[in-house]
C-alpha cells in the first residue's frame, strides 16, 4: 500500500490540477475506494490542499485534490 500511496503522491505532483478521487483512480488504473482511501490520508498531509472544487478532468463540482505548488 505505501508504494501505491507514493504512486499517487506522484501523480498528483505531475499534474497540479485539481483532480478527484473517480478521476484519479481511472488514471492510474485503480479503484475509486484505494484513491479515495489514500486521498482521505494526503488531506492532512503537507503540501497538499483538499476542497470542493471543479475536478479538472471530469469538470464535476466535487471534492478535489491537488499537490500544492511551491513558490
Amino acid at each position: 500500500m505505501l508504494e501505491f500511496r507514493e504512486g499517487v503522491i506522484e501523480f498528483l505532483k505531475e499534474h497540479p490540477d485539481y483532480v478527484c478521487a473517480e478521476c484519479l483512480a481511472v488514471s492510474l488504473g485503480v479503484s475509486p475506494h484505494a484513491t479515495t482511501m489514500i486521498t482521505l490520508g494526503l488531506h492532512r498531509a503537507d503540501g497538499f490542499e483538499t476542497v470542493d472544487h471543479v475536478c479538472s478532468r471530469c469538470h464535476r463540482r466535487i471534492r478535489v485534490i491537488k499537490a500544492e505548488t511551491k513558490t
